[in-house]
This record gives structure tokens, C-alpha cells and sequence, in this order.
């Protein structure tokens, strides 16, 4: 399994949607867990969280992670991604959502 690169590229944050719908729009924020856009982790064959990153977009992009660093995902040839060797994922946040690519790296 290869080792993968994920850098957070953006993210949102949706103050009308928070306004409409939420219990206390006025206590949320942008997400505080990566307010550094461009942070990058590698992750390992392991697939373990780094530390401080967000557990519950670690839930979501952990099972896209393993299954990409396997050589699945982005497949070669197919018309979403330019470069078979990335992939864009995100949280499933719907008020502040962000977006990551995945890079993999192999050894």
C-alpha cells in the first residue's frame, strides 16, 4: 500500500444556512481544526489519524484514504480527476465543510 499525502485546500463556512437552520447559528464558526489552508499530513500504511486533525472528517476521508493508497478511487482514464495519482475528498460537514486532496505516493 502506498503512503498518501492529504492537504486541506479549502474550506466553508455557510452563515445563511447556519442562520436557517441550526439551534445556535450564532456559536458556530469556520471549522477550528484546519484554519492553515495548505497543511499537509503523509499518512501511512497504518491509516492512523494525525494528531490533531478533525475526527469526524478523519471518518469520512479515512476509508477514501485506504482505498486510494490501495490504487482504488481515482481511476486511470476515467473523466474526473486529471492526474490518476489524486483525488479530491471532503468532510460531510454541510454548515462548514472542507475539502481535501489526496496525493499518493509511491515508494
Amino acid at each position: 500500500m502506498a503512503k498518501c499525502k492529504v492537504t486541506i485546500l479549502k474550506q466553508f463556512y455557510d452563515a445563511e444556512l447556519a442562520r436557517k437552520y441550526l439551534v445556535n447559528p450564532e456559536n458556530l464558526y469556520p471549522c477550528r481544526y484546519f484554519p492553515e489552508m495548505g497543511k499537509s499530513w503523509v499518512i501511512d500504511e497504518s491509516v492512523k489519524m494525525p494528531e490533531g486533525f478533525c475526527p469526524s472528517a478523519w471518518d469520512v476521508l479515512k476509508v477514501d484514504i485506504a482505498t486510494f493508497a490501495q490504487g482504488g478511487g481515482n481511476i486511470a482514464g476515467s473523466d474526473w480527476m486529471r492526474d490518476e495519482n489524486k483525488m479530491l475528498s471532503c468532510c460531510t460537514d454541510a454548515v462548514r465543510p472542507a475539502v481535501f486532496l489526496m496525493e499518493r505516493m509511491d515508494d
